[in-house]
């Protein structure tokens, strides 16, 4: 890997299991002292599940800078860990209010 993915970058990713699906899509990178870790992003709202996930709304201020195209949420029911292979390309990054917002639904 000639890049070093930055912890709440988002990138282009995969395949990665998901659910019954094994699919590119993109994935927030978090911070961690070994090896990569990743949150997986849907666009499936209709599975959101508000007590685990984090919403990205289309309307927050800061959403342009993730680089998604749709609204979006972050999956909160496990984090996993992904070789840098599976990193395509970056599109965006948390930032601003929504990086705020999503390090204190993160804990």
């Amino acid at each position: 890997m000639a890049f070093a993915p930055f912890p709440y970058d988002i990138y282009w990713g995969g395949p990665f299991v998901f659910g019954d699906c094994l699919d590119r899509r993109p994935c927030l990178i978090l911070p961690s002292s070994g090896n990569l870790a990743v949150a997986y992003i849907s666009s499936q709202i209709d599975l959101l599940v508000p007590w685990r996930d984090f919403l990205i709304s289309a309307e927050h201020e800061n959403f342009a800078a993730t680089g998604l195209r749709r609204e979006s949420y972050i999956y909160g029911g496990g984090f996993f860990e992904a070789q840098p292979r599976h990193l395509i390309r970056r599109c965006g990054r948390l930032e601003g209010a929504l990086l705020e917002e999503f390090l204190e639904w993160f804990g």
